[in-house]
């Protein structure tokens, strides 16, 4: 019996998808600030922060091996609404870029949106192929971590 390419593509394919769906699944509802016995702790830098200027986080790893993040949008910034959290839309790749791999410690920042509250959610792999995006990349684990809340006040006049 031979396979023919479809069957291939979808045997190549199916992988991905599961991928893609449990990453999407993981940070679908972040619970809080990330727990100390999470590998990947992610942490906003205090200070005061306005309207135009860089929301600042800290990501700290203690796996044993690289870390992995998207290179695109590494985290979704999520607005305070009430009593709850919504999602603000993210930056889109038109081609897919190869994932970030890092081992320790990473810095980067995020322009502040308007004033209000915001926390930012990471999601992370680790055992994963290098040079391929994050939903593609066969990592051994996926999960998420979510930072504290933090205050973007106006801009001062």
């Amino acid at each position: 019996m031979s396979t023919g390419p479809a069957l291939l593509r979808f045997r190549s394919v199916v992988p991905s998808v599961l991928l893609v769906a449990f990453a999407f699944a993981s940070r679908a509802a972040p619970a809080g600030p990330s727990a100390a016995s999470s590998p990947v702790r992610l942490q906003a830098v205090s200070g005061p922060v306005h309207e135009g200027e860089a929301l600042a986080f800290n990501v700290h790893e203690t796996v044993d091996g690289p870390v992995t993040i998207d290179s695109c949008a590494a985290v979704e910034l999520e607005s305070k609404n009430g009593a709850s959290w919504a999602t603000m839309p993210v930056k889109i790749c038109g081609t897919p870029l190869p994932a970030t791999q890092f081992d320790g410690d990473l810095s980067f920042s995020v322009p502040a949106p308007a004033s209000g509250t915001y926390r930012a959610t990471l999601t992370w792999g680790s055992g994963c192929a290098a040079g391929f995006p994050l939903a593609t990349a066969l990592c051994a684990h996926l999960g998420s971590v979510t930072s504290e809340a933090v205050v973007v006040a106006p801009k001062p006049q």
